[in-house]
């Protein structure tokens, strides 16, 4: 694994300042739920998140304040993208505010049909988010990675 330098860090928060505000806290070293609260307030570019790194699910969840209405998708891969895309549409229905977490370890084949839905030009309704926790990006395509921003949390 490859640790960033100095320099890298450096040069990281200061594209982040740019992109998002000179006031924009550049802290780093936050908590898997600190990352998915930051980033639902900051960002205006994806409705998507991945977590890498998050010890325990369920507590960083339960201090996302974005949404309390949640469902988990935690299934084989194999069956990740039928699950997504019902759990997907379901959400959809209700008009909430409603946050998908996903605690399926997909690859690319296996979140393949995740790549339209993770697309900012989806129409996919503001109330519907996505917060993934997939530890390794070694298995995805170059499109999800591009697609969809993660954090590695300490």
């Amino acid at each position: 694994m490859m640790i960033a330098t100095k320099e890298d860090t450096e040069l990281v928060q200061k594209l982040v300042k740019e992109t998002f505000g000179a006031n924009i806290d550049c802290n780093w070293n936050k908590t898997p739920s600190e990352c998915v609260n930051w980033w639902f307030k900051n960002s205006k570019s994806t409705r998507n998140l991945n977590i890498m790194n998050c010890k325990n699910i369920d507590e960083c969840i339960k201090n996302v304040e974005w949404s309390k209405k949640i469902v988990t998708i935690d299934c084989d891969p194999k069956d990740f993208n039928e699950k997504y895309v019902e759990e997907f549409h379901k959400a959809k229905e209700t008009n909430e505010k409603i946050l998908l977490i996903v605690k399926t370890q997909f690859d690319a084949c296996t979140g393949e049909s995740f790549n339209r839905y993770s697309d900012d030009n989806h129409p996919a309704p503001k109330t519907i988010r996505t917060v993934l926790f997939v530890n390794s990006l070694e298995k995805w395509s170059p499109a999800q990675i591009s697609r969809i921003p993660s954090y590695f949390t300490k």
